[in-house]
């Protein structure tokens, strides 16, 4: 299936926990990349100011047959954690160490810098979502 970010009622045991039986609780979904690539390219030190997005790369250990499951209260924290990441990429907040230049850079990678806002956008708006609904994040790897 490749890289999905789903924003669902509520959590689902493993047994129930199949794409049939999760489409009726699904709120919103999108391919999440730039989430789940974010601090991919961030010094290690400096991921520490983003244990959420740290936790949401794929490469992270934290998935369970390749699901992350964040709940309400996490989905606030990974908003805020979203949006601190793009202020800085964006020049309008600081982190000691990291360019902003270079930062917005890597993460675009090849996207289009209209395209890659939209779908930055795009994705912030599911978080919010998230957190007004207070439901779960799902991230599949």
């Amino acid at each position: 299936m490749g890289r999905w970010m789903e924003i669902v009622r509520h959590w689902l045991p493993p047994s129930e926990n199949q794409h049939e039986k999760r489409r009726p609780l699904i709120l919103g979904e999108i391919a999440p990349n730039p989430l789940m690539e974010a601090v991919s390219n961030v010094p290690r030190d400096a991921r520490q100011l983003f244990p959420l997005l740290d936790r949401a790369r794929v490469d992270s250990g934290a998935y369970d047959d390749e699901q992350l499951w964040l709940d309400d209260l996490d989905a606030v924290k990974l908003l805020e954690e979203f949006r601190q990441f793009r202020r800085v990429s964006q020049r309008e907040a600081f982190v000691t160490g990291l360019k902003a230049e270079r930062l917005l850079e890597l993460w675009r990678g090849s996207t289009d810098e209209v395209a890659f806002k939209d779908w930055l956008d795009r994705i912030e708006d599911l978080l919010e979502l998230a957190t007004r609904e207070k439901a779960w994040v799902l991230l599949l790897a």
